[in-house]
């Protein structure tokens, strides 16, 4: 798991593209790599237009504080999101990136920082 935050100039090592451009795939509840449509359309769409993929789940700390989340299940999550980054990295060759924060405040930073041109997330 990521613990750098990417920048437009470390994604565009990655990529031909020349202004940095990325496109930012969000796992939020589906954190598998090998049936997950978001992540195979953010892919595909990446690939296209020749930029980088950007993973993200973004660690909310509301979830934590929520009184839901006990030991053991904030301990799957981390298991879940450490095979979600080999996964990533075995298959799509990109790291998961994990912010703590807000959502509503996290993503748009990033999307700012690392000129993400389209974010895709799976659907509720």
């Amino acid at each position: 798991v990521a613990a750098t935050p990417p920048t437009p100039s470390t994604l565009v090592a990655r990529s031909e593209e020349p202004r940095g451009r990325c496109h930012m795939i969000w796992f939020r509840k589906s954190l598998r790599v090998h049936d997950n449509p978001a992540l195979l359309a953010a892919r595909d769409a990446a690939a296209t237009e020749g930029v980088p993929l950007l993973a993200v789940f973004v660690l909310d700390p509301l979830f934590v504080a929520s009184g839901r989340v006990g030991p053991k299940r904030l301990q799957f999550l981390l298991e879940s999101l450490i095979d979600l980054d080999t996964s990533l990295r075995r298959t799509v060759r990109v790291p998961l990136f994990v912010p703590r924060g807000a959502p509503t405040t996290v993503l748009p930073a990033l999307w700012r920082a690392c000129n993400v041109v389209r974010c895709t997330d799976e659907v509720d």
